[in-house]
């Protein structure tokens, strides 16, 4: 499935158990369809203790919600989708409600600081939810 969402941009959940949680993206989960905001509740996994360690520990994982529940924000707070948009031989991304065009970041940053994220949360997703 083609995202149009890119990580950094701003977000709102439209429906679901987190209905009207606004945030940046922090990640995605591509082959589950899974994407995670920031400012979403976490949940707790215990975990056992490995030879290594002496005792299991308690851990707070973020909590994923379907790409289908997000939303792009515009800039007076209100939820639009993405298209794609040819502007002098450059495609880029515009915001459908108001056709403004979105600004690309640089997503190397931003990956970096949310790879704990996804990483740590893609090996406990498999029954949690």
């Amino acid at each position: 499935m083609a995202q149009r969402l890119q990580i950094g941009d701003p977000v709102i959940v439209r429906s679901g158990n987190h209905k009207g949680l606004t945030g940046s993206l922090l990640g995605f989960t591509p082959s589950k369809e899974r994407a995670f905001v920031e400012g979403a509740p976490t949940r707790r996994r215990h975990r056992k203790a490995l030879p290594g360690e002496a005792q299991g520990t308690i851990v707070d994982l973020p909590i994923s919600v379907h790409v289908s529940n997000i939303a792009h924000l515009t800039k007076d707070g209100k939820p639009s989708r993405v298209k794609m948009v040819d502007v002098d031989g450059v495609r880029t991304r515009a915001l459908v409600k108001d056709g403004s065009e979105i600004l690309k970041r640089d997503v190397s940053a931003l990956r970096a600081a949310s790879k704990g994220v996804v990483a740590e949360s893609g090996s406990e997703e498999a029954g949690a939810e």
